[in-house]
């Protein structure tokens, strides 16, 4: 059996200058067949995308690790400002004090903001506020007010709005597709 991944990955990651060939285990092959299973059926979007980025992410991490090294383009006060945003996932950050923590003037670090990373300042704090917002729905069982007030988003509203629009479902059909997920599959922690 063959399975094929063909992606583009982030442009800040040096591509390979070959196919890699990675061998799969059964448990790997079970996720491949489930998702090949769902695929094209009513209400499995969810369950689809979780399982697909199951099976990208366990082939990924058996790739050599020189493959995934970020380069080196980000300036430095580019990455001192992602950084921030990384490590407080609560905080909203207006360009203003964005700038101001690297030193700069906020039309000249917007340009290089962007420049950099392909997206705003805003852009990228909410992906992040969003990727985090997906680890906590996913991952532990705090309430969806209290997911939107540690991911930096005025209240339960917002959030779900904002959510569904990024993820595609709102915040508690994701939860519910991922503990679906987790359900299913094989060698949970009982």
């Amino acid at each position: 059996e063959h399975f094929h991944i063909h992606f583009r990955p982030n442009e800040w990651i040096k591509p390979p200058q070959d196919i890699v060939i990675i061998p799969c285990d059964e448990s790997v092959m079970k996720v491949i067949r489930d998702f090949l299973e769902m695929t094209g059926k009513p209400g499995m979007l969810m369950c689809e995308t979780l399982c697909a980025y199951s099976i990208l992410s366990t082939v990924l991490l058996k790739l050599p690790l020189d493959m995934l090294l970020l380069s080196s383009r980000f300036d430095e006060r580019v990455e001192k400002a992602c950084e921030l945003i990384r490590k407080n996932p609560g905080h909203h950050y207006s360009n203003e004090e964005l700038a101001s923590c690297v030193g700069m003037a906020r039309n000249s670090f917007l340009t290089l903001f962007r420049n950099n990373t392909g997206e705003t300042p805003q852009k990228y704090g909410k992906r992040k506020r969003i990727e985090n917002a997906c680890r906590l729905l996913h991952f532990s069982d705090a309430s969806i007010e209290a997911i939107a007030e540690a991911c930096g988003f005025a209240d339960r509203y917002h959030f779900t709005r904002v959510f569904a629009h990024t993820a595609g479902v709102p915040p508690g059909e994701f939860r519910s597709a991922a503990k679906q997920w987790r359900d299913s599959t094989p060698g949970k922690e009982e």
